[in-house]
């Protein structure tokens, strides 16, 4: 479907099954990927510039080099995506990719600079954030069961209605993050004490 080496602006694809191939070098600008299968799908060196996609399997998708521009995913299913194969700016204005009602669990975010990153009500299952700056984000609604923090950076972050947390207070900064209750108790858990709830 898509030529290497070429660009495309403001085009729509709709269940477009692209699964198990290999793009290299392509640019979309404004486009939008409806329904389409991209599992296992190699994307090099593209770009992609305020692109939209919505309820599209990404599993395992590989991003080799390539780069996104304010592009939003929302109802998409995309686990295991090693996000720090992809270009990244080393000065960052805003949020490359917001994640809405995406299941992206077994991702790894390791040491990427995020910050500003939309992920509102995701499952972020066993999703690898460490080192990762994540500040000034939206993660609101967000399930993070056995998700992984450590020296990772939430300061300023809202993390309010999120459930399955484990974050040490200690080990990351949460400085100004805003969370909700009952759900912020959980960051005494590493304490090892009792709460009374009378």
């Amino acid at each position: 479907m898509f030529e290497n080496d070429k660009e495309y602006h403001e085009e729509k694809f709709v269940d477009l099954d692209l699964s198990n191939k290999s793009i290299e070098n392509v640019k979309f600008e404004y486009c939008l990927f409806t329904c389409c299968k991209f599992d296992n799908t190699t994307f090099k060196k593209c770009k992609f510039v305020d692109c939209t996609f919505k309820s599209t399997l990404m599993n395992l998708t590989n991003f080799d080099g390539s780069s996104f521009t304010e592009t939003e995913f929302n109802q998409c299913n995309m686990k295991g995506i090693n996000w720090t194969k992809m270009s990244f700016p080393y000065i960052v204005l805003g949020s490359p990719i917001h994640f809405i009602d995406c299941d992206i669990s077994y991702s790894s975010f390791y040491e990427l600079n995020l910050s500003s990153i939309t992920m509102i009500n995701c499952k972020a299952h066993e999703a690898d954030f460490r080192g990762a700056n994540i500040s000034n984000s939206d993660l609101s609604g967000t399930d993070f069961l056995n998700a992984q923090f450590n020296s990772t950076n939430l300061s300023r972050s809202d993390i309010r209605k999120s459930i399955n947390y484990n974050i040490i207070p200690t080990a990351n900064n949460i400085r100004k993050a805003k969370f909700s209750l009952p759900e912020v108790i959980g960051l005494l858990n590493f304490c090892e004490i009792e709460i009374d709830s009378e």
